[in-house]
């Protein structure tokens, strides 16, 4: 029998959780290995002493605690810091008594940004069924809205519309158009226009939804951001047609067909930019990815390069893509090579051999820096291999 079967057997006889079934807890019968009596399977000494700290410790709280009646909470009895929480010693480390309950009774190591929250609100309560995983900003938010510090709805000093009105703006949405629907319930359009988009009264839940719990409309944006993959290729054919829309035709370049020019979104380099499934890109890398790449984003180390060498240009046929060593090519051929440009490099590597590196230094006004990084091969390779 392997090992999975015995996993899945022995979890159903002993009714036990535990973490993955290719972890070896069970060991077969000694003198059948196809043997499945309990009584002759055993259980790995590991595994055997988790489950014994686990009860004990389980003994342990239940000796040091009290259980309140009214709440159902078990109150812890022994130490507690100054915030109130339970601590003592668990496997020769000062913890807190509810997080390594949870742990422990879990078969988890929690990471460092997730806490174990108390759904009680009692802090010293360490009952299992009372404790809950969650963020500092889910426990922030609820400690704020028990205490009423929480400052939203009719609360803010900016509002100007009760709950209910806020509520019956919210349950109107699709009923009509958004100015109707401001006349009607006497405020402002934008009123509308911001409880439609979550912008305001975002907490307040529309007809039949469930509780969203701790999200304000921002978290939900950026949930939405990190959830969300790639672009589809309906977001590249939606995309491709407002470029071909807002793009013009200007004057033809030597021995080329005439440019596609795109002004919109300029960066202060002279690129295009436009937006594609909520993120704003470069446009003539778009054109390439849909053109060039089968609609999908092109990998980190792939260029979008231009032949007519005009950044906002987004014709097809003026675009391929490329690698990083291309690119830095066409710079230096187009004369836009940062620090010193090739001639200098090449004059610096031809008097290699015949001058010291402080004659070249000052003979071309140049640091020794950059003459012993030319010589050494440490920049502008390309020469080296031209020389070669």
């Amino acid at each position: 029998m392997d090992i999975d079967t015995l996993c899945t057997f022995v979890k159903d006889v002993y009714e036990e959780e535990y973490e993955g079934n290719r972890r070896r807890i069970v060991f077969p019968c000694l003198n059948n290995s196809f043997c499945v009596d309990p009584e002759h399977l055993s259980i790995s000494k590991k595994y055997a002493n988790e489950e014994g700290q686990r009860k004990a410790f389980v003994k342990r709280i239940e000796r040091n605690s009290i259980r309140d009646k009214s709440t159902g909470c078990l109150l812890w009895q022994k130490g507690l810091n100054e915030d109130g929480y339970a601590r003592g010693w668990v496997n020769g480390r000062c913890r807190y008594i509810h997080r390594a309950l949870w742990e422990l009774t879990n078969y988890r190591t929690l990471s460092k940004n997730i806490r174990v929250r108390h759904k009680c609100k009692n802090r010293h309560c360490v009952a299992i069924d009372h404790l809950e995983t969650g963020t500092d900003e889910q426990n922030s938010y609820d400690d704020r809205l028990r205490d009423g510090t929480l400052i939203r709805g009719s609360n803010h000093p900016n509002s100007k519309i009760s709950e209910d009105i806020a509520q019956a703006i919210k349950d109107s949405k699709g009923e009509g158009i958004q100015k109707e629907r401001a006349q009607k319930f006497g405020c402002s359009r934008m009123t509308v226009v911001n409880i439609d988009a979550g912008r305001s009264w975002g907490w307040l839940l529309f007809r039949g939804e469930s509780d969203p719990r701790y999200e304000t409309h921002r978290t939900k944006a950026r949930n939405r951001k990190r959830l969300r993959g790639p672009p589809s290729k309906e977001d590249y054919e939606r995309t491709m047609k407002r470029i071909k829309s807002r793009m013009i035709e200007e004057q033809k370049v030597d021995g080329m067909s005439a440019c596609f020019i795109l002004n919109q979104g300029l960066t202060t380099t002279g690129y295009a930019r436009i937006s594609i499934a909520s993120k704003v890109r470069r446009a003539h890398r778009i054109v390439s990815e849909y053109y060039y790449n089968n609609a999908t984003e092109l990998k980190e180390d792939q260029f979008a390069n231009h032949h007519c060498d005009v950044r906002n240009c987004v014709r097809k046929e003026h675009l391929y893509v490329g690698t990083a060593a291309q690119n830095a090519k066409d710079k230096r051929k187009r004369g836009r090579e940062r620090g010193i440009n090739s001639e200098l490099a090449s004059d610096i590597w031809k008097l290699k051999g015949v001058n010291t590196a402080k004659e070249v230094s000052n003979l071309l006004n140049v640091s020794e820096h950059i003459v012993y990084h030319i010589w050494s091969k440490k920049s502008h390779k390309y020469l080296h291999a031209d020389s070669e």
